[in-house]
């Protein structure tokens, strides 16, 4: 029996099914299926950003609404 110990076995799915059952949160394995761009999975260029500024920018306008449009953009730079 071959066991496989990769980040992936280690690591990502404990933490997805954490954040799954504790917190009820929605997580999304994408390593070699993401398609990039403003119309894809995440909205993001590449996989050098880390931050998923499209849902960002959504949360910041339903947690604090109100504010003038330059506050949104200034926090998701």
């Amino acid at each position: 029996m071959t066991t496989s110990h990769t980040e992936n076995t280690l690591v990502q799915q404990i933490a997805a099914k954490y954040l799954g059952k504790e917190l009820g949160r929605e997580s999304v394995y994408t390593y070699s299926t993401e398609i990039f761009g403003p119309a894809g999975t995440f909205g993001r260029a590449s996989n050098r950003e880390v931050m998923l500024t499209r849902y960002l920018h959504q949360k910041l306008v339903e947690l604090n609404p109100g504010l003038q449009g330059a506050a949104y953009d200034t926090c998701d730079r």
